[in-house]
């Protein structure tokens, strides 16, 4: 298994390193940041838990994820969130109970 994207579903390999662009839209079209605008991604068990599993901010609408973020969690079907917060402070799930598949590697 390698990574894969199927909408929202991200399927990754327990331990790579990984990149992808989780932009937010609106009316269809790709919200521009704007000066003070971050980003954040993360990712639960499951999505009634209070803590994440994984939390990053993301560079721009980046999601950078490195070995050591996933590594040491289980195999398995995971539930994930990107928002933003505005410059003002104000805040927004774009993205909502995605799922996220950690397969296992065949290395050591």
């Amino acid at each position: 298994m390698a990574c894969e994207i199927n909408g929202t579903t991200i399927t990754l390999t327990r331990g790579d390193s990984f990149a992808v662009e989780l932009p937010m839209k609106v009316d269809g079209e790709k919200y521009e940041l704007q000066d003070g605008d971050k980003c954040y991604f993360g990712m639960k068990a499951d999505p009634e838990d209070a803590d994440t599993v994984v939390h990053k901010k993301l560079k721009g609408y980046v999601l950078e994820l490195e070995p050591g973020d996933t590594e040491a969690l289980d195999f398995g079907k995971y539930w994930y969130d990107a928002y933003i917060i505005f410059a003002n402070g104000k805040r927004w799930t774009y993205l909502k109970e995605a799922r996220f598949v950690l397969g296992k590697e065949s290395h050591t």
